[in-house]
């Protein structure tokens, strides 16, 4: 075994000369260290301290194997051996182990040292450069680029490059997909080729016009135009061309995007809008067709309640006055059998007295049925509902409403029924206090009479809700309630429950013309057969 001398200097057979041998042994970025010809380390510099984070006391007659990953040994010891030969190692790329562990990248070369006399080799010299940046930059760079390519490759829009004659240099996979032809059936022809007329005949000239002048009709604008496949189909397409550098000379990029699809959609929501715009038209004209109908159905419902009102009427007064009409008769018979008989003398005090007792008797019927009509004929004057402004007052709704109570208490309470008032103390209220008690009074007596019959009572309820602009007054029973069929007509004249005891049907109806018309509000009924009845009236406040 040659040991290689560790002064270097002396040895001219190392292919160097001796300034360049210096320069490199004292070159802090550069990792020198020799070895003899087993592969041990006999000299080391401080470019291989700081590449290897060794001192030279760490390695010298250590073998350089120390130095390398497992997976660069065997690489080490081939190239060990061609030194033994006599060749040199060029810079080749491999790995190195330093003293931390860590796995760098290095540019390394070995040069055979021989002796200066027998010529044989009795060691190598060795240089190491770090180039972990540079891999790393490099791996990087091959990553970005890998990315840009599955980018370009996968991206549903055709990407076309030309050079600044038009000659197609490269184009990605989109372009088979919208145009119809291969890659390599493209490459190297005229981006005409892809182009009907006349576009086909003016791009080179817009070409050569843009270049000398720069004026730019689709370049770094996009435009939508009209391409053309390989079967000879026109389709319309967004381009999008800008202006590139490569390599030190311009060329152009291209990005087509077929909108056949969409243009189709457009068309066809076109269509879609024309006919929504005719069914528009008909819809209307249809809705006024309707609301011309429906005014004459709201006419001629007036007109049928009308009529019902006035067969109402009808029937109504014509029971008391045909009564009164009968009793009339009766006592006109009386009256001329009494004067016949002062006239033929044959009138008898018992006849007079019998005459007397029926006239007496068919005046006071007359009397009573008279006294209903008026009273009827009083009620129905009370349908047509004075609307002006008499009679509003402004003040606290709660003693309002116990005003009112009070004023009707007595009656109520003669039937055992029992009134109980909910009201907020701050609620403050302009409002037509008589329409308002006539309207209570109404729903209080038909509570009483209607909810509690044959004189059973119970309560009545009055609770007040107050909302932003609105008043909420609700009067409920727990009376014997209404059937579905009662509930539905509960508003409508003339119609009652009780017209074998007396019933006239026009309160609730008078109530709700009230409510509407006067207080300019509404009213609702809720009924459950058995379980009470409850009116809400919603007013403005």
């Amino acid at each position: 075994m040659h040991h290689a001398p560790s002064n270097l200097d002396q040895q001219s057979s190392i292919q160097f000369d001796k300034q360049t041998l210096a320069a490199i042994k004292g070159s802090p970025s550069i990792a020198v260290f020799t070895i003899d010809d087993d592969g041990i380390i006999t000299d080391w510099n401080r470019g291989a301290e700081k590449l290897y984070g060794f001192n030279k006391e760490d390695l010298i007659d250590q073998h350089c194997q120390t130095l390398f990953p497992e997976n660069a040994i065997n690489t080490l010891n081939k190239n060990l051996a061609k030194i033994i030969r006599g060749r040199v190692i060029p810079e080749v790329e491999t790995q190195c182990r330093r003293k931390d562990g860590h796995i760098i990248d290095i540019l390394f070369s070995m040069h055979p040292i021989k002796h200066s006399e027998s010529g044989h080799v009795v060691g190598a010299i060795t240089m190491s450069t770090d180039i972990s940046a540079k891999k790393l930059t490099e791996h990087a760079l091959v990553e970005r680029a890998n990315q840009i390519k599955a980018i370009v490759e996968t991206v549903p829009d055709a990407i076309i490059t030309i050079d600044s004659t038009g000659v197609i240099e490269a184009v990605n996979p989109a372009v088979q997909t919208i145009f119809g032809y291969a890659p390599h059936e493209v490459i190297g022809s005229n981006v005409t080729l892809l182009m009907p007329s006349p576009y086909r005949e003016e791009h080179d000239g817009y070409l050569k016009r843009y270049l000398s002048t720069r004026k730019a009709k689709v370049i770094g604008i996009g435009r939508e135009v009209t391409g053309l496949r390989k079967n000879g189909e026109q389709f319309p397409m967004e381009l999008a061309v800008n202006l590139v550098i490569i390599d030190g000379r311009e060329a152009f990029v291209g990005v087509v995007k077929d909108i056949s699809e969409r243009k189709l959609n457009e068309l066809a929501l076109e269509e879609q809008y024309s006919k929504t715009e005719e069914a528009n038209a008909a819809l209307t004209r249809t809705l006024a067709i309707l609301q011309s109908t429906q005014a004459e159905l709201v006419e001629a419902e007036k007109m049928a309640a009308l009529g019902s009102m006035v067969a109402g009427v009808a029937h109504e007064i014509n029971t008391p006055l045909g009564i009164s009409l009968t009793a009339a008769s009766h006592l006109e018979g009386a009256i001329n059998s009494i004067t016949q008989g002062l006239a033929t003398k044959t009138l008898t005090q018992s006849a007079l007295q019998q005459l007397l007792k029926s006239g007496e008797e068919a005046s006071q019927l007359i009397l009573r049925n008279l006294d209903k009509s008026a009273a009827l004929i009083s009620s129905f004057k009370k349908l047509s509902v004075d609307q002006s402004d008499e009679g509003i007052t402004e003040g606290n709704l709660s003693e309002t409403l116990r005003s009112i109570i009070t004023s009707i208490r007595t009656e109520i309470e003669s039937r055992n029924c029992q009134i109980e008032l909910t009201c907020p103390e701050q609620i403050r209220i302009s409002i037509n206090t008589n329409t308002l008690q006539q309207v209570l009074k109404n729903l209080l007596c038909n509570a009483a009479i209607h909810a509690y019959p044959d004189e059973a009572g119970g309560p009545i309820t009055i609770t007040v809700e107050e909302q932003s602009d609105t008043l909420t007054i609700m009067v409920a029973d727990q009376g014997r309630g209404m059937d579905k069929g009662t509930l539905a007509k509960a508003f409508e004249p003339f119609f009652t429950t009780r017209r074998n005891k007396g019933g006239m049907g026009l309160g609730l109806h008078l109530v709700y013309n009230l409510v509407k018309q006067s207080l300019h509000g509404k009213i609702e009924a809720r009924s459950t057969e058995g379980a009470g009845s409850t009116f809400t009236i919603t007013v403005p406040k």
